[in-house]
């Protein structure tokens, strides 16, 4: 909206960061597939742990009263999750987009385990099982100054679709 900016900064919020809005039309059954995420997908399963992470305070005010639910990639072999992501329900968007949607946040991969596709086999994982789920539509909003990010979403099928500004108070 251009009329926002001259709007914030005259109350004294500068941009901070830009934010891409990417989105995932689960609807199109054309997951991507490779080499890496083949061998990623044997080694690894999606589920919820039976312990979720303890979120601060500030989590809890802002998510905590969203429905949410985070999932796992966790080795076949066992042992600690190697990617992370919690999928927020955004059932209140039904009416004004007419389809169902869900938006996943959060999105992190074990240090270790960056760079052999176990983020972009993680967020594959998730929209499949959300497509089980008849969820139509999965949206994340990465930071546009983080190329890593944008290229595991980009690889899971992810596309932008448009952007956002973050204003901070100065």
């Amino acid at each position: 909206e251009p009329c926002a900016i001259p709007f914030f900064e005259s109350l004294g919020y500068l941009p901070k960061t830009r934010r891409l809005i990417l989105q995932r039309d689960l609807e199109a059954k054309n997951d991507p597939v490779s080499l890496r995420l083949m061998n990623a997908r044997r080694a690894t399963r999606l589920d919820v742990p039976e312990q979720p992470a303890a979120h601060s305070w500030w989590w809890q005010t802002r998510r905590g009263r969203l429905e949410t639910l985070e999932l796992a990639l966790l080795p076949k072999a066992g042992g600690d999750p190697l990617a992370l992501v919690t999928a927020v329900g955004l059932d209140f968007y039904i009416p004004c987009w007419g389809t169902r949607p869900v938006g996943l946040v959060d999105l992190q991969v074990r240090p270790d385990a960056r760079k052999k596709g176990f983020g972009q086999a993680c967020l594959i994982e998730v929209c499949r099982r959300l497509r089980q789920e008849m969820i139509s539509l999965v949206e994340a909003h990465v930071p546009a100054d983080d190329p890593p990010a944008l290229a595991v979403f980009a690889c899971a099928g992810f596309e932008p679709v448009d952007s956002a500004t973050v204003y901070e108070k100065s």
